[in-house]
């Protein structure tokens, strides 16, 4: 059984690596909300900002915006912003070893959170 990553032949003799996964089953919508939430955060703070964003912060963003969800706050798009801060700290997050399931070298250990201060904010501003 080829498993990801060798290479198979299809029936017309074209040869490839096999897929890790199944691409064809991400649901197009989110990756449209994703855009949205990202053309959106481009504009309003500057193309790539967020890569100057440490992982654990994305991750406490993306927590909160699921809460303020769950809170019922319909004000904003929170869930594409929290769909939106988790890409990007799978970005940031650092390589990801597929064949040893090894997340990347930039997550801090258990228990350490960021040494960067979070402000307080108003959800509607």
């Amino acid at each position: 059984m080829p498993k990801p990553g060798d290479t198979i032949v299809n029936a017309a003799g074209g040869a490839q690596s096999m897929l890790h996964g199944a691409p064809h089953l991400i649901p197009a919508e989110a990756l449209l909300r994703l855009n949205q939430v990202v053309g959106y955060g481009a504009r309003k703070y500057a193309p790539n900002n967020w890569r100057k964003i440490p992982y654990e912060e994305h991750i406490s963003h993306a927590l909160e915006h699921l809460f303020f969800l769950l809170d019922g706050d319909l004000d904003d798009d929170h869930l594409g912003h929290a769909l939106c801060r988790l890409a990007f700290a799978v970005a940031t997050e650092g390589p990801f070893d597929f064949k040893s399931g090894q997340a990347g070298a930039n997550i801090p250990p258990p228990g350490v959170i960021s040494a960067t201060p979070m402000p307080k904010i108003d959800p509607h501003s």
